[in-house]
C-alpha cells in the first residue's frame, strides 16, 4: 500500500499533459516504453562517443598531413 501512495504522489507532480499521456497507455505500451528508455540512453551515449571518434580521426588526419608536409619540406632543404 505504501508503494501505491508513493506512485500517486509522483504522478501528482507531473504536468497534466504527461498524466493524460500515461493514462492512455496500455500495459504493453508501458513495457515497450520501459524497454525503449534504456535504448535511447545508450544511443545518446554512443552519439557522444561517435562524435569524439570522428573528431579524433579528423585531427589525426590533419596532423599526419602536416607532419608529411614538414618532412617533405625538410628533405627538400636537405637535398639542396
Amino acid at each position: 500500500m505504501k508503494d501505491d501512495a508513493q506512485s500517486a504522489d509522483r504522478l501528482a507532480d507531473l504536468r497534466p499533459e504527461t498524466r493524460e499521456f500515461l493514462a492512455k497507455l496500455e500495459p504493453s505500451d508501458l513495457r515497450a516504453l520501459q524497454g525503449a528508455i534504456p535504448l535511447l540512453k545508450r544511443l545518446l551515449a554512443f552519439g557522444t562517443v561517435a562524435k569524439w571518434l570522428i573528431l579524433t580521426a579528423a585531427i589525426i588526419i590533419i596532423g599526419a598531413s602536416n607532419l608529411w608536409d614538414s618532412i617533405a619540406n625538410l628533405l627538400k632543404h636537405v637535398r639542396q
